[in-house]
């Protein structure tokens, strides 16, 4: 295939909104045919669900899943390196997506203070937490040593001290970082590198209760100014700035009106606004001017926003009730299939093949990994 025939190929937009069709295709399918799912969808219809998130968090995972394609297309078929996209679309679409789960975890949980009053119980918070992130993320890692022994055909070939070492570090929620497991360059690629963000969640989460002293009180807007200052300033933190505008968007959620007019007409000015003004005024989302952009992209759909019913239909809630374990998932599924497929030069096909499997595999995680846990009381 030439060099400019392989790029309309990997970089058509067409390709886009025609895959996402398919895992609706996919949602609607198993919402039809499985009572398991047709229950777990279902339930989501109730006034406290903010359902127009349920279906922007399935949009924001297909979104990942496609930024990491064209990444690793590069790396196996091109010129090795794992870096982002060239083209600024298919950056801004992943780092956009990493930017708003962080937004959604912030509003979502600091409005749940917010309507409570106050944090609650700190040991059922973390204990509830610890089952919903912990059974499809040891799984991945599961998963990803596996492929690790494959490729090294079950050889040691580092001092044991020192594998305990590697396998330690991929443990610790992406705290201690993605180091090479056993000799095999580059082990990272091998799940996409997606660890990285469970830190900042986890930070999230363990901070969470010292925030909450502050609520409603005048001086958590003084506190969140200088959190903003001194900690989303510093590059490694830079992300702490879309979980404080998040917390600001559940505020903004308390306000009636505000609610009514992101739900109309005004709303979708707003978001197609917020989606313009990224692509044309952002090269990266992990820059301070990306934060309007993106707060004004994440704000009506937050506030109920559903762009005429499509994130809040059945099929796009499907695949964000599997979202977690599609962003775990598909970095080892792209390697996989990247790797042992090396003949198929057809994007279109890979692709394809890649978020079918990357579906139907999401889809017995959070049957048979998730619910199981989350679901205990």
């Amino acid at each position: 295939m030439s060099n400019n025939a392989m790029n309309f190929s990997v970089y058509n937009p067409i390709l886009v909104p025609l895959l996402y069709f398919v895992l609706l295709l996919l949602s609607h399918f198993f919402c039809k045919f499985s009572g398991f799912f047709k229950l777990q969808v279902a339930a989501e219809m109730v006034p406290s669900r903010y359902l127009s998130l349920d279906g922007f968090r399935g949009v924001l995972a297909f979104l990942v899943v496609y930024h990491h394609l064209i990444i690793a297309y590069r790396y196996h078929f091109l010129d090795g390196a794992w870096k982002i996209p060239d083209s600024r679309f298919y950056t801004l679409i992943g780092q956009g997506a990493v930017a708003g789960f962080f937004m959604m975890t912030a509003f979502l949980f600091w409005g749940r203070i917010l309507n409570k009053g106050d944090f609650g119980a700190v040991k059922e918070f973390y204990v509830a937490r610890l089952n919903r992130v912990l059974p499809a993320f040891l799984t991945s890692v599961a998963l990803i040593f596996f492929v690790v022994g494959w490729e090294t055909n079950w050889v040691l070939s580092v001092d044991f001290n020192q594998l305990i070492e590697q396998v330690s570090a991929w443990l610790a929620l992406g705290f201690l970082g993605a180091p090479d497991i056993n000799g095999l360059k580059n082990t990272g690629v091998v799940n996409a590198y997606v660890f990285w963000t469970l830190k900042y969640e986890a930070l999230f989460y363990l901070l969470l209760p010292f925030f909450s002293v502050f609520i409603l009180r005048w001086y958590f807007l003084v506190l969140g100014l200088l959190v903003y200052y001194f900690i989303g300033s510093v590059p490694d933190y830079f992300f702490i700035n879309y979980f404080f505008l998040g917390a600001i968007v559940a505020f903004l959620y308390r306000v009636e009106w505000l609610r009514v007019k992101m739900q109309g007409i005004v709303g979708l000015v707003v978001l197609l606004v917020g989606l313009s003004s990224f692509y044309v005024l952002s090269d990266s989302a992990y820059s301070l001017v990306a934060l309007g952009p993106m707060f004004l992209i994440f704000f009506p759909v937050a506030l109920g926003q559903d762009f005429f019913g499509g994130l809040s239909s059945v099929s796009a809630r499907m695949i964000g009730l599997i979202s977690y374990s599609m962003y775990l998932l598909h970095g080892i599924v792209i390697y996989v299939i990247f790797t042992q497929w090396k003949s198929i030069d057809l994007f279109l096909l890979k692709a394809g093949l890649v978020f079918a499997i990357v579906y139907v595999l999401s889809v017995c995680s959070f049957r048979f990994i998730e619910y199981p846990f989350f679901s205990k009381k």
